[in-house]
């Protein structure tokens, strides 16, 4: 009888443990935040990864962001006014691109003159120093569109043979705020690769 009370309590013991999903014995642990929303990035901003570009950014909320081609993704964010099926009339886009090609370029200086000749601008008198997210050295020109918008285009180095274009065009013929919008995103973005 003994022996059978034994059996019972050790049968009703492993079903409880079982039923509990067998972690009654093993140290709990909560769940890691998601990486994708730390507790720095701004109220209507999430983070934007890309390990193939090796960049991490803000993103405003409602933002897409989409590949153009290789090594180029764009993120566009368009207002409640923009037209549809037309250029931007109400938003902005950002696009980044990582340059493959700049591995023959041992200075920010060198590779800034070959972007300038490549978009066919002339002089050193476009480029203006400035800096880009986390403190990186850049240059920075802006040019008129195809559109007659202005495109404004930063170039930096991050690390050597590493070169990166980030552009980025306007529209805010009501004052929501859209450069603002912009200057978050440029100052939140790292250079991961």
């Amino acid at each position: 009888m003994k022996t059978s009370i034994g059996v019972i309590f050790f049968v009703i013991l492993v079903g409880v443990i079982l039923l509990w999903g067998g972690d009654i014995f093993s140290p709990q642990t909560p769940d890691p935040s998601p990486s994708s929303s730390p507790s720095s990035v701004e109220e209507g901003f999430e983070v934007y990864h890309n390990e193939e570009l090796g960049i991490t950014v803000w993103s405003p909320l409602g933002a897409s962001i989409q590949p153009e081609r290789e090594n180029i993704v764009k993120m566009t964010f368009l207002g409640p006014d923009n037209e549809p099926y037309t250029e931007i009339t109400d938003g902005f886009t950002v696009t980044f691109r990582k340059d493959l090609n700049a591995q023959e370029y041992t200075s920010l200086d060198m590779y800034a003159q070959s972007v300038l000749e490549a978009d066919m601008l002339e002089g050193e008198e476009s480029l203006q120093e400035t800096t880009i997210g986390l403190s990186y050295e850049a240059f920075m020109y802006t040019r008129p569109s195809e559109l007659g918008n202005l495109v404004t285009t930063y170039i930096t180095l991050p690390q050597e043979g590493v070169g990166y274009q980030i552009s980025y065009s306007i529209t805010d013929p009501h004052q929501r705020g859209y450069q603002e919008i912009v200057t978050t995103i440029l100052n939140s973005l790292q250079f991961t690769s």
